[in-house]
């Protein structure tokens, strides 16, 4: 069975929409989501601007600023710690891929007040959602979606051997860490895990985030499975491609999420409702 990522995303844009009517109902203004790009692709540009298209649908204000590759991190600290010390800003996005070292970017997630992390990147939201000791849980939004694949499939998870392919930041650990909190035996694979094949064929759910075209086919993967979750992208031809082949997922598992179609609108319906909630706190 094909899951549909907009009939889920739909669910998502109502409960967000909700929130903002019932806080904006007594005269308020939402406060804005912020996204900062620094010497951002065009296809990134692209992507924000749909962003933007969809947080005007959802009455979120909204606001890009396209920083050129000449910014320095000195001057992308200051602009998060303006954007933090502002009261009109609910949320802050640092757009990646950006032209910061791997160094510089973890020290301007940093610097996000987690009250406004709404990409859950920075260290203190980490240790947030990995921890059981704060009721303020939040986790990034591609997990999120892969939770509520989840559950609108009717799911269980608990007690299921389930493999993670990929471990990032924004999706594989964070995935693994809410599956495990679920009640799920996870297995998490990386770049260095040797012969993933005798990983995936003993799981009943798999998850890929790797972005490596038809990855899980029949050369790695021999027996039926309940879900698959493709959180991969790719391209090639100007065409979009998820890990799993796209034929064979169809044969062999019960349920799957297609690429495009998906895990994709869920995530961007998720990125404003958790807007929406660190905004009307």
């Amino acid at each position: 069975m094909k899951i549909s990522g907009k009939e889920i995303s739909d669910r998502i844009d109502a409960e967000t929409l909700k929130l903002v009517l019932s806080y904006c109902s007594s005269g308020r203004t939402l406060p804005k989501l912020v996204v900062i790009g620094l010497d951002i692709s065009e296809s990134s540009k692209t992507f924000v601007k749909k962003k933007g298209e969809k947080a005007e649908n959802l009455s979120i204000p909204f606001e890009f600023i396209d920083l050129d590759k000449e910014t320095g991190i000195s001057e992308v600290l200051e602009l998060i710690d303006k954007l933090n010390n502002d009261n009109s800003v609910g949320s802050i996005i640092l757009q990646h891929p950006n032209s910061l070292t791997k160094l510089e970017e973890r020290i301007a997630l940093d610097r996000i007040s987690y009250l406004k992390d709404v990409d859950c990147l920075s260290s203190t939201r980490i240790g947030m959602y990995t921890s059981d000791t704060t009721s303020d849980t939040l986790f990034p939004a591609t997990a999120l979606a892969v939770r509520d694949v989840i559950l609108y499939s009717n799911t269980s998870v608990s007690g299921k051997t389930i493999s993670v392919l990929g471990n990032s930041l924004i999706v594989g650990r964070p995935v693994s860490t809410m599956l495990s909190k679920m009640g799920a035996t996870v297995i998490t694979l990386n770049s260095h895990t040797l012969n993933i094949s005798q990983y995936l064929n003993i799981s009943d759910i798999i998850i890929s985030a790797v972005g490596k075209k038809s990855l899980i086919n029949s050369n790695v993967l021999n027996k039926r499975i309940e879900l698959f979750i493709d959180v991969g992208i790719s391209y090639e031809n100007n065409k979009i491609y998820g890990d799993g082949d796209r034929e064979f997922i169809e044969r062999i598992a019960d349920k799957y999420t297609p690429v495009p179609g998906g895990i994709g609108p869920i995530n961007v319906s998720h990125i404003f409702l958790t807007h929406a909630k660190l905004s009307t706190k």
